[in-house]
């Protein structure tokens, strides 16, 4: 019998859930819990059979069965339910901030005017759009609970053409957050943008930030580069932030402002952070049962819908810009490495805890 092969696991990535001989209505299902590869199948089998059911609609020994006769033996896919264990899940709090901040929100907008925006503009939006080009490469924020940071300073990259300090970014949420503990929040990296203002990476490097080096006398400099301010998607009822999050990117969320990335916090689950999904940066929705690991904020730079005609998956993605460096996602099956491809509904629900824009300003 031949031995597991580690490098068999990109071609149980590539292999669609319709091609394991479950029945339509059993594969519409899996889309729907935002399962569409075979890999992800076989790592829920590994993880927690039990959950097989909710996933597929039929009986967790035939969906095993099925799973075995197109991949081979379960026990050659034991290390894909394995956590990927040099990620750090506790970059943002899941409890309210105890320090109060006042921002402005899309609840500013009437129900009315936020559905008849989304009624007027989403109709005429391309099947995809990828701000990836215009991003600055994707970094690697360690084993440090930093990803408030990243995910903010992502847009001011954006904005500004050029790298960045993520570590200015996280220690400047930590100057007003009132939070005694790892990770932050990004609304207070948003107000520090704003109020204060940013550096790129040469004047602050990340390992100032991870030894604590204060950042005061780098107000100046930073004043440089402000925003003009920071909008929040989340006053928005939740079916309508993937709308909302769509037309940012697209330009369209406004007559006065281009397209721009959103900084995204989500809640992470078992599946998020298993080895299975740092292979392909797909990401499913999460079950009955599963466990939560923390949460997380990375910053959404582009869509693919389900009609686009190079989504094989039939389901509605986000492309979210992680910070684990480009060996996580390395084999994502929209050559997006460093991504994750994330399930739109995974956003129109209680996985998302925060949803911001950062709006103009700087140099750029």
């Amino acid at each position: 019998m031949q031995e597991p092969n580690y490098m068999s696991l990109p071609s149980a990535a590539e292999m669609t859930v319709d091609a394991l001989g479950f029945s339509n209505a059993a594969v519409a299902r899996m889309k729907r819990n935002g399962i569409v590869s075979a890999l992800q199948l076989a790592e829920l089998a590994v993880r927690d059979p039990r959950q097989l059911k909710a996933a597929t609609g039929v009986s967790g020994t035939k969906a095993i069965r099925l799973v075995v006769e197109k991949l081979g033996p379960l026990r050659d896919f034991q290390n894909v339910a394995t956590t990927f264990d040099v990620i750090s899940t506790s970059g943002v709090p899941l409890q309210e901030p105890p320090a109060a901040l006042a921002m402005t929100a899309a609840s500013g907008a009437p129900e009315d005017q936020i559905a008849a925006l989304l009624a007027a503009r989403t109709l005429q939006l391309p099947s995809r759009k990828l701000l990836v080009e215009k991003m600055q490469p994707v970094g690697n924020q360690g084993p440090h609970g930093t990803c408030v940071g990243w995910a903010a300073n992502a847009t001011h990259e954006y904005r500004l053409g050029r790298q960045m300090s993520p570590g200015y970014a996280y220690r400047g949420a930590k100057s007003r957050d009132n939070y005694p503990g790892e990770g932050s929040w990004l609304r207070f990296a948003m107000q520090h943008g704003f109020e204060i203002g940013h550096v790129d990476e040469q004047s602050y490097p990340y390992t100032a930030a991870i030894r604590e080096q204060p950042i005061s006398l780098l107000a100046a400099l930073a004043g440089q580069s402000r925003t003009m301010g920071h909008v929040s998607l989340l006053g928005a009822k939740p079916e309508q932030v993937p709308g909302l999050i769509k037309l940012a990117l697209c330009g369209e969320l406004h007559d006065d402002l281009g397209p721009m990335p959103v900084a995204v916090s989500v809640k992470l689950y078992e599946s998020f952070v298993s080895t299975s999904t740092a292979l392909d940066g797909l990401i499913r929705m999460p079950l009955p049962g599963e466990k939560l690991r923390g949460g997380h904020a990375m910053c959404v730079v582009g869509y693919i819908d389900a009609k686009d005609p190079e989504n094989p998956f039939g389901i509605d993605y986000f492309a979210v810009r992680n910070s684990w460096g480009t060996s996580w996602g390395c084999h994502n099956p929209f050559a997006l490495a460093g991504h994750a491809m994330i399930p739109t509904q995974y956003f129109s629900n209680q996985n998302l805890v925060e949803a911001m824009v950062n709006i103009g300003g700087g140099l750029r």
